[in-house]
């Protein structure tokens, strides 16, 4: 059984870009851009996020919740409300302040260890705004039981990590990543550094203990999450990393940072709630609802496989083609086979589902390749543009370097 470990500091600001983070290092992330309705503050997207996990039975869930003054501390107060009504737990531990020195994470993570058992498998989020959009809970739990092997004892002398870095799903048919897929997790698994994991991942206690020891910071430097706080370098470690082509959590603000495709779905001006899984379920809104869940996991590396091939290649119909059944291949394991019990209460069959989206994935082909055409233009003129100014920076220091040889 899963445990939770839950991190977050909440403020009342609601910025409008962000602070240098964007999508290719091209323009500000527009946070609030893509809807009309007055944002929702960090408060309201926490209960989102605690509202989402309502389908989960932990052995321990440990929050560590911190939210600042200026925050109406009577709204807050419903924040306990929240975890008794939609946190099923054994176990359930508040703690009104969140770790922010190395050292404080040290203590905390040795406590929370202490709790829940150092090879239990524990969900990891240490951000407000990840939240559980899967339709199929079971699925997630099934591949978290193999990846950790609990039903047969396994134990691993390489930490485990189960990573839902959405980003890293684009990397994931990469050739290295192909040859690494693991049928039995239905997930990509290599070897790596503890530095590429994401803020929000299973692993074990006793790994979790591990990323607080490596946080290279003295005691007084202000450390605000585990993993990928700007500023903060840790000691690398080796891991054992699961990617799985299947999206179970989603950044509430999305991934303006990679990419500014808009056919990807927005949770903060769209319902994507799914279809009934039912005999009587409606064949338009399953496929449409299917068809979506594939532009949002795949399209990103659809858009990376276009642009590492157009100019080599003159045919971007047969390049799109490629990435498409590539795609829809590991759609069918991640998805309809590894949901099987669920996908078996529709009306019809996987191979009727695959046929459906395969039919409206070409009917918005050239919607899809368009903004896909676009972006990939944008990114690769950023690109040459830096590569140029690297050179001619390059070019410059070499020739003051001769000029102060020839001064001396």
């Amino acid at each position: 059984m899963l445990s939770l470990y839950f991190n977050s500091r909440l403020t009342s600001q609601t910025p409008r870009v962000s602070s240098g983070i964007n999508f290719a290092g091209i323009w500000p992330t527009p946070y609030h851009s893509r809807f009309s309705r007055k944002p929702l503050s960090q408060l309201e997207v926490l209960k989102k996020t605690l509202e989402s996990m309502k389908g989960f039975k932990f052995r321990l869930a440990y929050f560590n919740l911190e939210i600042d003054d200026d925050i109406d501390q009577t709204a807050s107060l419903d924040i306990e409300d929240y975890l008794n009504n939609f946190i099923h737990a054994e176990k359930l531990i508040l703690n009104r302040k969140r770790p922010s020195t190395k050292r404080e994470w040290e203590i905390d993570t040795e406590k929370f260890s202490m709790l829940c058992g150092k090879t239990e498998p524990v969900l990891v989020a240490m951000n407000h705004d990840y939240i559980f959009i899967d339709y199929d809970q079971d699925a997630m739990e099934r591949v978290v039981d193999k990846v950790f092997g609990i039903s047969e004892g396994n134990v691993s002398e390489v930490p485990r990590v189960f990573d839902y870095a959405f980003t890293s799903i684009e990397m994931f048919l990469d050739k290295y990543y192909r040859s690494a897929y693991d049928t039995t997790t239905a997930s990509f698994k290599r070897r790596g550094s503890s530095t590429e994991v994401a803020p929000i991942v299973v692993t074990d206690a006793q790994t979790l203990r591990k990323f607080a020891s490596s946080i290279k910071a003295g005691d007084s430097v202000y450390v605000g999450r585990l993993m990928d706080w700007p500023g903060i370098k840790h000691q690398p470690f080796q891991v054992d990393i699961y990617r799985m082509p299947r999206e179970f959590f989603r950044h509430y603000d999305g991934y303006g940072m990679v990419t500014g495709l808009q056919a990807i779905s927005d949770l903060r001006k769209q319902d994507i709630s799914p279809p009934e899984f039912n005999a009587e379920a409606d064949v338009v809104k399953v496929v449409e609802f299917f068809y979506q869940v594939w532009v949002d996991t795949y399209l990103l590396f659809v858009r990376d496989y276009l642009r590492d091939r157009w100019r080599k290649r003159c045919k971007l119909s047969e390049i799109f083609r490629e990435a498409v059944e590539t795609t829809l291949f590991y759609f069918r394991k991640s998805h309809l086979e590894l949901s099987e019990e669920k996908i078996s209460q529709l009306p019809f069959t996987p191979e009727e589902i695959i046929n459906c989206i395969t039919s409206k994935i070409y009917a918005h082909a050239l919607e899809l390749i368009t903004q896909i055409y676009f972006e990939n233009t944008v990114l690769e003129r950023e690109s040459s543009l830096s590569d140029k100014s690297r050179r001619l920076a390059g070019k410059a220091k070499r020739i003051l370097v001769r000029f102060l040889d020839r001064k001396d």
